[in-house]
């Protein structure tokens, strides 16, 4: 299993078998400085001694006699008694320096030292604490069980030229628990075969992506058609036929919440594109590891063996300590996990499938098709016949997403929005803005203020209406100058 972090430990172990080998030569250091020091000492206590018994034979008639032979041996008891006190004191400093080198390794709590200082017993507590340390760290499976965040992992790694690749020999079920107390729990987990560029995941409207459809009178038409949303999973990945290339992992802490628009695990949206934080991972090809390290000189750049990034993504979602769910069409095929997700995320749980964002989104999308169709249509001067409005009706699918509920949201929210912004504009702008000739679309507009810079979003949702309506009247020929109210 997880054949990097077998290279992690190798080399952690290897530094803690050097880090053993300096602390054991250190101590045998201060061990020979102490039993020199300890000789020494002993040494002139036993001349100390000895010179005081010679000088305690000397009565008064003697020191009379042989002044000078006295006077010889109490200069030397006097060296003897200060070279004892220098001594004492560079035992005393060496013991104070061991105590400090202890409480530095962080010996001071990991062993018992005793007062007498037995080196050989405390060197053998450091061995006995070193095989124990190892027999810890091989038996480790994960980066949370050795205590090591994934960033500090990789950055460890290449410090020391060790190699930063995943294998297939990595993809291994690492086993963590999950809780639901925090966003820190969780993880977003996107999937592609697009180039990220500048640390940054881009939308396919973001890229001006522009698609085209055939029709057989008009011929190409060609419209920008990319949504403006990133999907994610959550702690997982979806697995199907499909293949990709890379893989980008968010912590959801560091996720641009202002940019949510549905939290589910199966479908996370976020709107517009999304500069990577510093805390996300890219998971790509070895291959295109230099090409992608260059294009986003700021993002942590995990490379794996092959081109499919499947099976990886949810590898580092469990490298980095959070559990690591299975994923169906329906989400966490864990329903107690999922069921506890919904009830305590602090995002809140919302479904983008069918809901009002999506609709605005297609809606965004179709406009696009129809704008670029009724401009195809005048620059080729064609005439179009009930016939081709039921072509046209097959390809741009604009009915379910006009219908009164949907105005009536839209005039609600952007209302509201409006309002705690103090912002308005005129009522007469918007009307002369749409082919106000609907009774549904005049009563919608009643009270509503917006902004100018924010009416294409709400406009757009009334023109469909109104132009959708000219195309089945086959109304396109006789009005065309109402077709340069269409928002740009």
């Amino acid at each position: 299993g997880l054949i990097m972090i077998e290279v992690l430990k190798r080399s952690i172990l290897n530094e803690q078998e050097e880090h053993k080998q300096e602390i054991l030569i250190e101590l045998r250091g201060y061990q020979s400085e102490l039993e020199r020091i300890s000789k020494e000492i002993k040494k002139t206590q036993v001349k100390i001694e000895d010179l005081r018994k010679q000088l305690e034979q000397f009565n008064n008639i003697k020191k009379l006699f042989k002044k000078q032979e006295f006077k010889e041996l109490s200069k030397k008891l006097k060296k003897a008694l200060k070279n004892l006190e220098e001594l004492l004191t560079e035992q005393g400093l060496i013991r104070i320096s061991l105590n400090e080198y202890f409480k530095e390794t962080g010996l001071a709590e990991a062993i018992d030292v005793k007062g007498d200082l037995n080196f050989n017993e405390i060197m053998a507590q450091i061995v006995d604490l070193f095989l124990t340390y190892k027999e810890n760290l091989m038996n480790s499976d994960s980066l949370k069980s050795l205590k090591i965040s994934l960033k500090d992992a990789i950055k460890y790694l290449k410090a020391r030229n060790l190699p930063v690749l995943l294998t297939e020999a990595d993809k291994v079920k690492i086993k963590n628990p999950i809780s639901f107390e925090s966003a820190e729990n969780f993880v977003l987990v996107h999937k592609t075969n697009k180039l990220i560029v500048n640390n940054r995941l881009k939308t396919e409207y973001e890229e001006g992506l522009e698609k085209q459809f055939v029709l057989t009178k008009f011929g190409s038409v060609f419209y920008q058609g990319g949504n403006n949303t990133i999907k994610f999973t959550i702690n997982g990945e979806k697995k199907d036929d499909r293949t990709f290339r890379y893989a980008v992992i968010i912590p959801f802490n560091d996720a641009p919440i202002s940019q949510l628009k549905a939290t589910s695990t199966i479908g996370t949206y976020f709107e517009s594109g999304i500069s990577l934080p510093e805390s996300a991972y890219i998971l790509c090809p070895l291959k295109d590891y230099k090409i992608i390290k260059n294009l986003n000189k700021t993002s942590n750049i995990i490379p794996y063996d092959g081109y499919d990034v499947t099976g990886y993504a949810e590898l580092v979602v469990g490298m980095m300590g959070k559990k690591i769910e299975e994923i169906s069409e329906n989400g966490w095929i864990c329903k107690e996990d999922e069921y506890k997700f919904k009830q305590s995320t602090p995002f809140g749980t919302s479904e983008y499938q069918g809901s009002l964002e999506e609709m605005i989104a297609k809606s965004s999308i179709e406009l696009n098709k129809l704008r670029a169709l009724i401009e195809t249509i005048l620059d080729k001067k064609i005439e179009v016949t009930g016939e081709d409005i039921n072509n046209i009706g097959s390809n741009i699918n604009l009915i379910p997403l006009v219908n009164n509920v949907l105005i009536n949201e839209i005039c609600y929210r952007t209302n509201l929005f409006m309002q705690k912004r103090g912002l308005s504009l005129k009522k007469e702008v918007i009307q002369n803005l749409c082919l106000a000739n609907n009774e549904d679309v005049k009563k919608t507009l009643e009270g509503i203020n917006i902004n100018q810079e924010d009416e294409a979003k709400v406009l757009n949702l009334y023109l469909i209406k109104e132009i959708f309506a000219a195309f089945i009247k086959a109304q396109l020929i006789n009005r065309p100058k109402q077709l340069h109210f269409i928002p740009k």
